[in-house]
């Protein structure tokens, strides 16, 4: 409980620093697989657990973007963690990198129970949990401090979902043509 409240107390901080304008963020030339590389790898074992699949799909690359690794590293753990989370046994869980022209996307997609449509606006509000009866541990922090972590990217984050048949996460960053 009391590692639970101090997750808690870190994450409202941030939250409340970012609010206030004084987090630092430390931006450079960043490649994308290694992070996702990281966090599938973390992710792994709470995978197995649970008999998911958990893949990493990439396209041709480069993934580059100007960013901050930690705070990357932390947002795309969050939306593998809360895939995790939300699909039962026997579920997939899917990281994707893919790069148009203009923008690298990630993508976060599960096999999960879904999100109502209605409730699919209120996913990034801070405290929301959509079903609070749920056993699932968490404090409701996590996809809005993702959310900021995309927004200091200048990047979009959107989910797609249909109730009962999963959900996906993307994160839409503008490339940059190389990493010097």
């Amino acid at each position: 409980e009391s590692r639970e409240a101090a997750h808690l107390l870190e994450d409202m901080l941030l939250l409340a620093r970012a609010d206030a304008g004084h987090v630092d963020i430390a931006f450079e030339p960043t490649d994308m697989v290694p992070l996702a590389e990281d966090a599938v790898e973390r992710a792994r074992g709470a995978a197995q657990a649970k008999g998911h699949r958990l893949t990493l799909h990439r396209a041709d690359g480069p993934f580059a973007i100007r960013g901050d690794r930690s705070s990357l590293r932390r947002m795309i753990w969050t939306l593998l963690d809360n895939a995790i989370k939300y699909t039962p046994e026997g579920g997939s869980v899917d990281v994707l990198l893919e790069r148009n022209a203009t923008q690298v996307l990630l993508r976060v997609r599960d096999t999960g129970a879904g999100i109502p449509y209605h409730l699919m606006p209120l996913v990034f509000e801070r405290f929301f949990r959509a079903d609070p009866a749920r056993s699932q541990p968490g404090t409701g922090l996590g996809l809005p401090i993702a959310k900021w972590i995309a927004d200091v990217h200048q990047a979009e984050i959107s989910v797609e979902s249909e109730p009962g048949a999963g959900a996906a996460f993307t994160v839409a960053f503008p490339a940059q043509s190389a990493i010097r």
